[in-house]
């Protein structure tokens, strides 16, 4: 966990995740005067159980703890969050299964 540089509140935020199955990685930065800004950079190692994650499930676990990281940056503004994992573009809009 790096924290490189304070955020500009004028400038999009931008969250970038991966899963490269042995650990997860997640980069928050913006563009602020056509010059690249890195705010923050996490990477942790995976546990054994997590690494048999399936791509999309390890995909959305990067999200879901990068954004847990960097909460302080990323819940008072806006932001939009990169993946390279196509499927992943409208999980927000799948059904939860209840499990009984």
């Amino acid at each position: 966990m790096n924290f490189l540089d304070f955020p500009d509140p004028h400038s999009p935020l931008t969250l970038s995740c991966d899963f490269p199955k042995q650990a997860i990685g997640g980069m928050l930065k913006q563009h602020v005067d056509d010059k690249l800004k890195i705010i923050y950079d996490h990477s942790q190692k995976c546990t054994p159980s997590q690494q048999k994650y399936y791509l999309y499930e390890g995909e959305a676990l990067a999200i879901v703890e990068c954004v847990r990281r960097m909460r302080h940056f990323l819940l008072p503004l806006e932001f939009t969050t990169e993946t390279d994992h196509y499927p992943l573009v409208d999980f927000h809009k799948k059904k939860v299964q209840k499990m009984h």
